[in-house]
């Protein structure tokens, strides 16, 4: 039987049998494959003859080969294709988004850290608790709304017109009647 015709009727690759006519492992008689010793070589049947494991054994080199190069075609698949999403702008590394989002609480803690000295003087001026509430929560709603259009690039707020319309009207604050005490703040 030639290797060919071998390998079709054992389910087993070509280049197999090839490989291990060339090893010496399969003997060939006149050009053509000993089939009786090939079987007891790929473990067809064992030296005595009684049938030892069959084609679908998962131990065998060819099958192996063949699960081996089809595990690295999908891995090498899964790459491409994490590849083209980041390409897209689909995917982004865990690093760099943990970087961003520092920067930007960073920056929020910041803004709201500032809070204190800037509206102090104005706080001293107040006449009501009221004004004051009003006053200190008007300051943290603008530091939250820079917070939402906080610009990774810099590192600070966007500018942008719709981010202040969306403040809502905004009451302006009395100047603070001159006083004879220091000055607080810048």
């Amino acid at each position: 039987m030639s290797q060919s015709e071998y390998a079709r009727q054992r389910g087993r690759a070509r280049s197999l049998i090839s490989r291990y006519v060339k090893q010496g492992r399969i003997v060939l008689v006149k050009g053509k494959v000993d089939v009786e010793k090939a079987d007891v070589v790929l473990g067809f049947v064992s030296d005595g003859g009684v049938n030892k494991k069959g084609s679908d054994d998962k131990n065998d080199d060819g099958d192996n080969y063949w699960k081996e190069k089809a595990r690295r075609e999908a891995a090498e698949a899964s790459l491409k294709e994490l590849d083209l999403a980041e390409r897209r702008k689909e995917l982004v590394e865990v690093d760099l988004v943990a970087h961003e989002f520092s920067k930007m609480v960073d920056a929020v803690r910041q803004q709201l850290l500032s809070i204190p000295t800037k509206i102090s003087p104005t706080v001293k001026s107040a006449k009501s608790i009221a004004e004051i509430h009003r006053l200190i929560e008007q300051s943290i709603h603008e530091a939250l709304n820079d917070f939402g259009t906080y610009n990774a690039n810099t590192g600070k707020p966007r500018a942008s017109r719709a981010s202040s319309k969306n403040r809502g009207p905004s009451k302006k604050v009395k100047a603070r009647p001159k006083t004879k005490s220091k000055r607080v703040g810048k």
